[in-house]
């Protein structure tokens, strides 16, 4: 609810702005102000999504260095603590087959991770909408409440 709070605060300023410029209720100018943000967001992650598919015609190249990169990582391994290819590469098998036994539960903390992360994100932007919807109001009264207070 922390986050849907702070998001609400962003949106006021808009808000307000489509409540009072253009004439909007109080509920249709959050209800905007919510999913512009939400086009926004949406839109910066499929920037980076794309930047991130872009990365894929470079990939035999990246490949090819990553692979440089482990052997010079056995070499030094080798030289350093005198741990042979052989043993190195027993342990790396060892472990995948440890890390590939367990690949059930990984599959289920991860489908259970992805479903708590979109209920997260489902009610951050319900309860954005309510704050944004009544933190207005709010703000009006305390803000009418200090102006014409008598002392």
């Amino acid at each position: 609810m922390l986050f849907a709070f702070l998001f609400a605060l962003l949106l006021l300023p808009f808000a307000n702005f489509l409540q009072n410029k253009l004439r909007f209720s109080r509920a249709i100018a959050s209800g905007v102000s919510v999913i512009l943000f939400l086009a926004s967001a949406s839109f910066i992650i499929y920037l980076l999504g794309s930047q991130i598919s872009d990365l894929s015609s470079e990939w035999p190249l990246l490949k090819q260095q990553l692979t440089g990169l482990f052997h010079s990582f056995q070499d030094w391994l080798q030289n350093t603590f005198h741990v042979n290819v052989e043993k190195q590469t027993a342990y790396i098998d060892s472990t995948t087959d440890k890390v590939l036994s367990s690949s059930g539960t990984i599959l289920e903390k991860t489908v259970l991770s992805i479903s708590s992360i979109l209920l997260l994100v489902v009610f951050m932007v319900i309860y954005t909408f309510f704050f944004c919807n009544t933190l207005c109001s709010y703000f009006k009264i305390v803000i009418y409440k200090t102006n014409y207070t008598k002392p």
